[in-house]
Parts: C-alpha cells; sequence; structure tokens
C-alpha cells in the first residue's frame, strides 16, 4: 500500500483531501501533516509515494519541505498547492525539481488522477502525449 503525504495548514482542505481522495484511491493510506516539519517527521518514519504540499504555512514553509525531499528522497514525485502561483514562483518551483502544481482553489478529481497516474505508471515524462490537468511548475517534468 502506497503512502500519498498531503502538507497543508489547513486543517478542513487536509480533511476534505483526505476523505475524497482516500475515498477514491482505495490501496492507498492518506497522511495528513500541518505544516512542513511535520510532513519531514512523516517522511523520516515511514516511506512516502506522493507528496502534496503547500508553499506558505507556519513552522515551515513548502521551500523547506521541497529541499528536504531533493536531499532524502528525490525519486518521490512532489506537488505544490498554492494560492498564488506568479510566473516567478513557477519558474522557481522548476528549478527545485517540483513535478507539477495546482492554484487554490482547484478540482479534487484532478489531484486524484495525477496521485493515481504517478503512483500506478512513473513519472508523467515517460508517457509520450500525455497532457496532466495539472499546471506544470516551469522547467519541470511536466512541462509539454
Amino acid at each position: 500500500m502506497d503512502n500519498l503525504l498531503f502538507i497543508d495548514d489547513n486543517i478542513h482542505l487536509l480533511e476534505a483531501l483526505a476523505t475524497v481522495i482516500g475515498a477514491q484511491l482505495k490501496d492507498c493510506s492518506i497522511l495528513t501533516a500541518r505544516n512542513g516539519a511535520e510532513g519531514i517527521a512523516t517522511i523520516d518514519s515511514m516511506p512516502v509515494a506522493f507528496i502534496l504540499t503547500d508553499l506558505e504555512m507556519p513552522v515551515m514553509d513548502g521551500y523547506g519541505v521541497i529541499n528536504y525531499r531533493n536531499k532524502s528522497c528525490p525519486q518521490v514525485p512532489l506537488f505544490v498547492m498554492s494560492g498564488s502561483l506568479s510566473p516567478e514562483v513557477r519558474e522557481k518551483l522548476g528549478e527545485l525539481g517540483v513535478s507539477g502544481c495546482v492554484e487554490k482553489p482547484f478540482d479534487f478529481d484532478q489531484l486524484r488522477e495525477i496521485a493515481a497516474y504517478m503512483l500506478n505508471v512513473g513519472p508523467i515524462h515517460d508517457v509520450k502525449n500525455y497532457r496532466p490537468l495539472l499546471q506544470p511548475a516551469a522547467n519541470s517534468m511536466m512541462s509539454a
């Protein structure tokens, strides 16, 4: 069973993600963390197959999570969700190796589809002509 880790300081969003996506991806375990420090503790305590993190959080932000993932488990797909994804932020995320990003508010089915794809098939860049529903970070593996 694959572990999916969702990190956001909004407990209502975390609960909704865990409920909706957990019900649709029955072969997965949904883990949640309310900030980057909790997310890193989870990554250190068990294998994680997919990470979805917010950028702006107290204690440790999403950039801290990205940096930690890049050092400790760079093979794990990491997606970013944020209320503000300017072209500059997208470029920075692409340079940091983020797999893709989605702007809040978003469609939960999009996240479920991407998580399922990443867990069952592998990196999106391995499949020609795949067009993800999520917006890519600049220069990321999801760029068209």
